[in-house]
């Protein structure tokens, strides 16, 4: 199954970060915290725009090039680095980093006496955040039809990522379930979706070449007021013969948090946009026409009236307010949809854990 290579790929995980502290009588002294941030040998499913629906785990031996030639260059986070508060503050230095050969990477990392670590503290004691890590796959190993079985009774394609490159990992606000059978969920969706707001460029690239690359066959939206998964589909791919959005369907499979009504009016703000754009254009292709045969008419048999309407001719609309072209129109819907989407599930899974 084909990828993208240059893709950051995020992993959120249940088990909670620990707190060490010394035996030092000072309590103001900042304790050391620790860190799981992955499973070896557990499959999950990741299920996302980017990287598409597939069954995933990581083997032993994954991280022990990078924790050996890439230490140094590893940050400790939290939220990624997307909190507005802390932004990409680092948490503080890494002690020791090294791989369980039963329960996967650990880390401990001595926290920084600092205001935000200081606001952290609390929530870190009380252990309501989870663990997360963002990494690129180095190498890897296809199944593509893998056949039914009871960890993968659908039968979709496998992964066994066999080697990783870590850049960096720590505490996050919307971990995994954990009463989840794997406890381990993709992040790479939201991850994306916040990175977007600094580098939109960056995004729009992305997600037109995923989309070309092997995207799921219907993307759907499963809100609390439906039973099935039947929802609207995005028109994502261009009739070849009439010049308009045909249906390309594309299969995510969240539940929604926000009602059957905003996510209908979000569409449909959505699609109001891209039908008015496509007839401003069609309007400047006839005001285009219309100039292009009056300048073609022989000027020696011109009337004085025909004269006078040439006078009184109307320009071609400003392209001040001209659409953006249409395969930019349609990246922009499909990642609307892609977002609310793994941010409705994102919820979900908290709600979830709570209850």
């Amino acid at each position: 199954m084909e990828t993208l290579k240059d893709l950051d790929l995020v992993r959120a995980i249940s088990p909670r970060p620990e707190l060490i502290r010394s035996e030092s009588d000072d309590t103001r002294e900042m304790p050391t915290m620790v860190v799981e941030f992955s499973k070896f040998n557990t499959w999950y499913e990741i299920n996302s725009y980017f990287e598409g629906n597939f069954l995933e785990r990581t083997v032993a031996g994954a991280f022990k090039k990078t924790i050996r030639e890439n230490r140094d260059n590893i940050k400790v986070l939290y939220d990624h680095g997307h909190d507005y508060h802390i932004g990409n503050k680092v948490l503080g230095p890494i002690k020791t980093l090294r791989e369980d050969p039963v329960t996967g990477p650990v880390a401990e990392v001595q926290l920084l006496d600092t205001s935000y670590n200081r606001d952290l503290l609390p929530g870190l004691e009380a252990g309501v955040y989870g663990s997360s890590f963002r990494f690129r796959v180095v190498k890897e190993e296809w199944n593509e039809d893998p056949g039914r079985s009871d960890h993968n009774p659908d039968g979709i394609p496998e992964r066994t990522i066999k080697e990783v490159r870590l850049y960096e990992f720590g505490p996050v606000t919307f971990p995994a379930n954990p009463d989840s059978t794997a406890g381990v969920r993709g992040l790479t969706d939201d991850y994306y979706g916040r990175v977007r707001m600094r580098n939109p460029e960056m995004v729009e690239d992305l997600v037109a070449r995923a989309k070309q690359l092997h995207l799921p066959e219907r993307i759907t939206v499963n809100t609390k007021n439906q039973e099935t998964d039947d929802a609207d589909v995005l028109d994502t791919e261009e009739n070849s013969t009439s010049g308009v959005a045909s249906t390309t369907n594309h299969t995510l499979k969240p539940e929604s948090v926000l009602t059957a009504e905003q996510t209908e009016a979000l569409r449909e703000a959505a699609n109001n946009e891209q039908e008015a754009a496509e007839r401003t254009s069609e309007d400047e292709q006839e005001a285009a026409q219309d100039e292009g045969t009056s300048e073609r008419s022989d000027e020696d048999e011109r009337t004085s009236d025909e004269e006078a309407a040439e006078d009184k001719t109307v320009e071609p609309p400003s392209r001040l307010h001209s659409p953006m072209p249409k395969s930019l129109r349609r990246a922009r819907l499909a990642w609307i949809n892609g977002v609310l989407d793994g941010q409705r599930k994102r919820m979900r899974d908290y709600y979830d854990d709570e209850e």
